[in-house]
Parts: C-alpha cells; structure tokens; sequence
C-alpha cells in the first residue's frame, strides 16, 4: 500500500508570532482594575465590622478573666495576712490594692489590671475589699463588663458571700419598662427578643439622658 503523505503544518510568519506576543504581554484593562477594587472595597467594608466586634468580644473575655484573677489574689492576699491588712480591687481603674478601701489605700503597694478602652465597668460593685484571715467580700453583687460600642458583647461576674468570683457569659444590660416605670436588669442573651418585644432598650437606664421606656 503507499502511504499517505502526513499533510504538513502550516509555516508561522514573523508577523502572527509579533501580534501573539503583542496579545501576550497586554495587562489588565482598566475596567478589569475598576471592578477588582470594586470587589476589594466591598469585601473590606463587610470584614471591618466583623473584625471589630471579634476585637471587642475578645476584650471583653481577657477583661473578665483579669477581674477574676485580681480578686482571686486579693482574697488570698487577705487569707495569708500580706502586709497585716485586707486587700481589695477597685473595678473602674482596674487596680488591686492594700487598705480598707481605695481611696484609703497605700499606693506603693498597687498592681494594675488595666481593663482596654473598648470596655467600660457598671454595676453595683465598683470596689470590694476582702477580710484578712477569713478573706470574706466586703459586698456582694454584680460587675457587668460591656462593650463600648456593642451592647451585646458583655461578661456578668457576681460575687458570692464567700467572695468568690463567678462569671455569666453572653449576658445583657437592658432598660426594662413596665408602663412609665424603669429599672436596669442583666438577662440571657436568648432573652433578648421577648424584652424587646415589650418595649426594653438595651443599656443601663441610668445611660439615658430622658426616660426611654414608651
């Protein structure tokens, strides 16, 4: 049998390898760019929020865990008879301390437990003082740690009558209305829908400049 010639391939001209390597070497058109950071800036805009509130959550948690542990040592201080004196953790400022109360304290001794910008303190414990030997809490009640700009981002710690510290993740400071009256309670965070439903605004009643109850 003869054999087919193999058809040959086509011979590339100088010309078709220039607009090949011409085509090659063109970037991105300035429609592509402007959608690219189109995409670029919605995706920021979305993320920055998020990140933020991760930040504040993360706060708030390393907050609590700080009160914690200062009051914590501040018992034990007491219980061991340190400095023959009681010692205590004033909330605001964030400073554990020797005396019967901050103001009354001897600051050479003090050991800071500085609490971020994003948090601020309520409640109706701002400092609380421990006993020496028995190491029993000058008083009892609440710090609610909350995020400054996200009302549900907030760590309950109530303080037992034997002073010793327990933390309430995920709880809320609403205003709670019953008709023109108001009072500030700390709830569940899966409560929050029923409040809201009623009429309750989040945050302390005392933050409102007039009533927010309708």
């Amino acid at each position: 049998m003869r054999r087919r010639d193999l058809p040959s391939a086509a011979p590339i001209s100088p010309f078709s390898l220039r607009v090949h390597f011409a085509r090659a070497k063109e970037g991105f058109t300035l429609l592509e760019i402007l959608i690219a950071l189109g995409i670029l800036a919605v995706l920021s805009g979305l993320s920055v929020p998020f990140l933020r509130q991760l930040l504040i959550r993360g706060d708030v948690q390393r907050s609590a865990e700080q009160v914690v542990q200062a009051l914590a040592r501040a018992q034990t201080l007491s219980q061991n008879g340190e400095g023959a004196a009681p010692w205590g953790f004033h909330v605001p400022s964030g400073t554990l301390f020797q005396g019967s109360t901050y103001e009354t304290r001897d600051p050479q001794y003090d050991e800071s437990y500085p609490m971020p910008p994003t948090i601020t303190a309520s409640g109706s414990l701002t400092e609380l003082t421990y006993s020496q030997l028995e190491g029993k809490p000058s008083a009892t009640g609440s710090i609610l740690l909350l995020g400054l700009e996200n009302e549900r981002e907030s760590i309950l710690i109530t303080i037992s009558t034997e002073g010793i510290p327990i933390m309430f993740p995920d709880r809320l400071t609403v205003c709670h209305c019953q008709g023109h009256a108001q009072h500030t309670l700390h709830i569940p965070d899966n409560a929050w829908p029923a409040h809201q439903k009623h009429g309750d605004v989040l945050g302390p009643c005392e933050s409102f400049p007039v009533n927010p109850c309708p």
